[in-house]
């Protein structure tokens, strides 16, 4: 079983802000942005697709083929907590800093932590698996943005990297 993960395109915010499973309107370039995922997509068949149910997902997933698309919240961004649209000037450093320092395991205040997205975003693959007899998933070890495409920090068209921590090769096609 191969499997594409597709990081949703820019969402609409004045600056760089922390957010999460904030259901934010996409930026106006959308369309344009979309349309480099959906090029990237163009002539592979998918047995299912899902997504998560933010507007930001949903709608590139209906915008390159696949209105359809099964909703799932597990695949929902990180919660952010009291953090969420945040902008990242205001906030406060020491909250920062005790993050970078245990990032796996420290959760921005009310949210949740880097294990509890983790363990929140494999039961949907574990799920997956029990579905699809041949597919193991592997551990996640890094996941990784890969595309940075403006200088403000917003990302898009990103794809997370799975590496190997069991014993099993995850295969995962990089898309765009």
């Amino acid at each position: 079983m191969e499997i594409y993960l597709v990081r949703h395109t820019r969402v609409d915010l004045q600056e760089p802000t922390c957010y999460g499973q904030t259901d934010l309107p996409v930026m106006a370039t959308f369309e344009q942005e979309a349309a480099v995922t959906k090029a990237k997509l163009d002539g592979i068949t998918f047995d299912k697709v899902y997504c998560s149910p933010l507007l930001r997902a949903a709608k590139l997933a209906a915008f390159c083929g696949y209105p359809d698309a099964e909703r799932d919240d597990r695949l929902k961004e990180m919660f952010m907590g009291d953090m969420e649209l945040v902008p990242f000037r205001c906030v406060p450093r020491e909250e920062i800093d005790k993050w970078y320092e245990s990032y796996i395991d420290i959760q921005m205040p009310g949210g949740e932590s880097t294990r509890d997205l983790y363990n929140r975003v494999k039961s949907f693959f574990d799920e997956l698996r029990a579905i699809y007899k041949n597919f193991t998933p592997a551990e996640a070890q890094r996941i990784k943005d890969i595309e940075k495409v403006t200088d403000k920090g917003d990302y898009y068209g990103a794809v997370l990297m799975v590496n190997d921590v069991d014993g099993y090769q995850w295969y995962m096609r990089l898309t765009v």
